[in-house]
């Protein structure tokens, strides 16, 4: 497999339902191989519910060594570090600026070619 076979999700609002819809692709029957997560480690997790496994990934083709049921995530960089201190189903400014964040990680990786595509799970714009 190579970059045109990567597939890089944003996790989306992390007090939203983005996280959760995110992991419900892992945790279903399709095959997400390929597939990584741009967003913040422990909000996966909390997320997968200790139902999946996450783990932390430096480069998109880490993704590609991932056992199915885990779901790998490349945490960019200035990300806030309360993120799990926003309340769920709250607009909170932390985790707009998270989401914003993320769609600017995984655009830059689609943009030198590390991966085939990005998709974004559920923003909401006023945080």
């Amino acid at each position: 497999m190579t970059a045109r076979t990567l597939l890089a999700i944003t996790m989306g609002d992390a007090a939203g339902i983005g996280p959760e819809i995110v992991a419900r692709l892992f945790d279903g029957p399709g095959d997400a191989a390929g597939c990584f997560v741009v967003g913040d480690v422990g909000v996966i997790r909390r997320a997968a519910g200790g139902r999946l496994a996450v783990a932390r990934i430096d480069d998109p083709a880490d993704a590609l060594q991932m056992p199915p049921r885990c779901i790998p995530v490349l945490q960019p960089d200035g990300l806030p570090g309360d993120l799990l201190q926003a309340p769920i189903g709250r607009v909170d400014a932390r985790c707009g600026a998270a989401a914003a964040r993320c769609i600017e990680g995984g655009a830059a990786l689609a943009m030198r070619g590390a991966v085939a595509g990005v998709v974004s799970a559920p923003v909401h714009k006023e945080a």
